[in-house]
């Protein structure tokens, strides 16, 4: 029984006219019909979108003979009324319903296309027009379907013969397969992997079954009596855990495209040749006793051959080596596989993985005729000693992973003829030195060298990677001074990944001619005192806690000055978006100078960044800090002041001001309207020195800082801003026309052409 609200009548007609109309109400010529339709669906949601999706576009005589149907199911059956629309489809489009229905609800799209199209079907189209018809659904991964529509198909089906389940179409229950006759289309029997079943089946049960098309079994079950046959009409057979030895002897399979056995306990899939005429795809992965690859020279059409995880497989049958249609082989974890072949010349595969097939010692050669092969993964096959040379002959290869093979120590020559390649795995293996030719690979997408001991480079390289988007140099021993000098010449660089390494202060020299990088990881860096300046375009560090240093030096004539301040600009968040919302801003405000200047100077400073992931946090920390030191490392002079405070503004203008022998620190705070200040200190100064060096942190945690800019000032500029109190600090003159975010007028007018000839040369 299921329950759905009621909608009343103006709901309802609101409803239908969506699905039947695409708009809230009904065309003219089709009022009276749209009412009628209405009134017969009772208020019942899924009827209205049902039948006023099956009526969209249709004309009206097509409505006035769907109505003579409706009118004759009474008003209580919902199920009937909901069948019109089905009843209305085409023949192959009710076979794809019913198949969803019984079998394929909640299953992966892709995967329900690839079964149903190895049955002969068209289900791209099919599953579209079901969609259309509100006669199922998909969420972007897997196809649903109401209780209400699942139900109504099963009964379908079931009436096909109330008495007699083998005489149905489908069959979903264990106990109906030793029933089944030559009306039986399709069997899916699933269960918990956790749950076992005894199937006490005739051992010819499926003999009888001619026009079976389709059999899956997703569960472990026993067969007591054993299993002599199968369908001879068969076209895709999924078997999870088969557990016999071998298919059954003698077995006629000439219509079959798919054949999947994941989990079995076969030996030897068939014995000597077998012909397979339609056999596309065989997979048998995770079969622990499988000792050879099957003998497939009686299957002219194979494209796939999965044996991922075989690990009792010792040879690969030599079938499988001269095949001209096999496309991918995939032996991943095959443990004990030690030999493959002297030489491929497999002229249509394009796919070969090896990955964790750690006993294979020797790669065979690859001839001129595997023009094909576009992947080629030998991950963590770890007692490969060398490619063979022949790799060059792979001219269409785009894939090569060789992560993990901790045994090869160099790259073959004719690498550089790999012209094609997109994407190079050298994890973890034993290059230290990078043949040259590597560096003229001008479709190179992707470079991972993490673990590699990479030496120190002296010099600059002829470097034509003019298409590397990735570079992973993680866990490579680098440090400030062996960090490659060509890095900044990657035009095409937005990830570069420099974690577990030894920096202490990467320099930022490196980053800013990369106009495209976004993404930095610096992980696992210990030793990293100060993470780099970055250039404006920058997105994402991979840490929550992000830090931006400005390195101020305080020109000699200041030092000796009683007065100088320091202001520096930090911009949190998103302020504008686009040139002609800044424009519209800067319209806006033309009234107040100062405010205006100070927009000028954000703008600047900011450029429209987004999050790579966002970060979600409930409070905002902001920690700054001033630290005064000498460039002499013998003098060891220096002073430290911090502050901490939450950060909940887009903007903020921190100054330093020196005054005798004190220094005042505020952070002023761009507010609601207005501009703002707080957070006021007192510190007397240090002893300044030749070469005093002036550096300002700001540390954020649930926000990225857009820029960070500051100025040394001499007291001429800034001083008159502030203001003697009786106790003899410092105080921010009151906000007025003349005085905008701790700025009087006059300042701003002498500032603004220094400093945005300053922010337009740091830009």
């Amino acid at each position: 029984m299921y329950e759905s609200k009621i909608l009343n009548k103006s709901e309802s007609l609101q409803l239908f006219c969506e699905e039947a109309f695409k708009r809230d109400k009904p065309e003219e010529d089709y009022f009276e019909l749209s009412k009628s339709v209405v009134e017969y669906a009772g208020g019942l949601p899924l009827a209205l979108e049902v039948l006023g999706s099956f009526l969209c576009e249709r004309r009206i005589s097509d409505w006035e003979d769907a109505l003579i149907k409706i009118k004759k199911v009474p008003h209580d059956d919902i199920l009937n009324k909901l069948r019109i629309s089905y009843d209305m489809l085409e023949d192959e489009h009710k076979t794809i319903f019913l198949d969803i229905a019984c079998f394929f609800k909640g299953w992966y799209k892709h995967k329900v296309i690839q079964i149903l199209e190895n049955c002969g079907f068209h289900p791209t189209l099919g599953i579209n027009v079901l969609i259309e018809k509100s006669l199922v659904t998909f969420d972007g991964k897997v196809i649903g379907m109401h209780d209400m529509l699942e139900e109504m198909g099963k009964t379908i089906v079931f009436l096909e013969s109330p008495n007699d389940p083998g005489k149905r179409s489908r069959l979903w229950s264990l106990e109906d397969i030793d029933e089944g006759t030559e009306l039986v289309q399709g069997i899916v029997f699933k269960s918990s992997p956790s749950m076992s079943f005894e199937a006490r089946w005739n051992p010819e049960a499926f003999s009888k079954m001619y026009n079976l098309r389709l059999l899956i079994i997703l569960c472990d079950l026993h067969l007591s009596l054993g299993l002599t046959c199968l369908s001879s009409s068969l076209k895709v057979l999924i078997w999870r855990g088969y557990p016999m030895n071998t298919l059954p002897l003698g077995v006629q399979l000439g219509k079959l495209v798919h054949l999947q056995m994941v989990n079995s306990k076969v030996k030897q899939l068939w014995n000597g040749t077998q012909y397979f005429g339609n056999l596309k795809a065989i997979e048998l992965s995770n079969s622990k006793n499988l000792r050879q690859t099957p003998n497939v020279f009686g299957v002219p059409y194979l494209e796939e051959l999965h044996l991922n995880d075989c690990t009792d497989l010792v040879e690969v049958h030599q079938s499988t080596k001269e095949h001209k249609k096999l496309e991918i082989l995939s032996l991943i974890g095959c443990a004990n596989l030690k030999t493959f072949s002297s030489t491929l010349e497999m002229n249509s595969l394009k796919m070969l993985v090896l990955s964790d097939c750690s006993n294979i010692t020797i790669l065979p050669e690859f001839g001129k005729n595997m023009i094909s092969m576009s992947v080629l993964n030998l991950m963590h096959c770890k007692n490969i000693m060398c490619l063979p040379n022949s790799i060059s002959n792979l001219k269409s290869l785009k894939v090569l992973n060789i992560s993990g093979c901790s045994k090869i120590c160099n790259l073959p020559g004719g690498i550089k003829e790999n012209t094609a390649l997109e994407n190079l795995d050298l994890s973890r293996t034993a290059i230290g030195e990078m043949d040259p030719s590597l560096f003229q690979l001008g479709n190179l997408k992707i470079l991972s060298l993490s673990g590699c001991g990479l030496p120190a480079s002296d010099s600059r390289r002829d470097v034509s990677l003019s298409s590397l988007t990735v570079l992973d140099l993680s866990y490579c021993n680098l440090t400030d001074d062996s960090i490659p000098h060509d890095i900044d010449g990657l035009p095409s660089l937005e990830r570069l990944i420099l974690s577990g390494n030894k920096f202490l202060r990467l320099p930022s020299c490196y980053f800013f001619n990369l106009s495209k990088l976004r993404y930095l990881e610096l992980e696992d860096c210990p030793q990293l005192q100060y993470e780099p300046l970055l250039p404006p375009h920058f997105v994402n560090l991979s840490k929550l806690h992000y830090l931006e240093m400005e390195d101020l030096k305080i020109p000699t004539d200041y030092r000796s000055s009683n007065g100088w301040a320091v202001a520096v600009f930090v911009a949190l968040e998103e302020i504008t978006e686009g040139f002609q919302a800044r424009e519209k801003l800067l319209r806006n405000t033309k009234s107040d100078l100062g405010y205006l200047i100070l927009l000028i100077i954000v703008f600047l400073l900011l450029i429209r960044v987004s999050f790579g992931v966002p970060i979600k946090t409930t409070t905002k920390h902001m920690r700054t800090r001033w630290n005064f030191d000498t460039l002499e490392p013998e003098d060891g002079s220096s002073l430290s002041l911090f502050s901490s405070s939450t950060a909940n503004n887009k903007l903020y203008l921190f100054t330093m001001v020196r005054s005798g022998d004190f220094i005042y620190i505020r952070r002023h705070i761009r507010g609601e309207g207005k501009s703002k200040h707080r957070s006021f200190s007192k510190h007397r100064k240090p002893d300044f020195r030749e070469n005093s060096l002036l550096r300002f942190e700001v540390q954020v945690e649930g926000c990225k800082i857009k820029k960070c800019g500051g100025r040394v000032l001499h007291k001429e500029y800034y001083l008159e801003d502030f203001k003697e109190v009786n106790n003899g600090e410092l105080s921010m003159a009151p906000s007025n026309s003349e005085h905008v975010s701790g700025l009087c007028k006059s300042t701003v007018d002498r500032l603004k052409g220094e400093m945005l000839l300053l922010l337009m040369c740091r830009t």
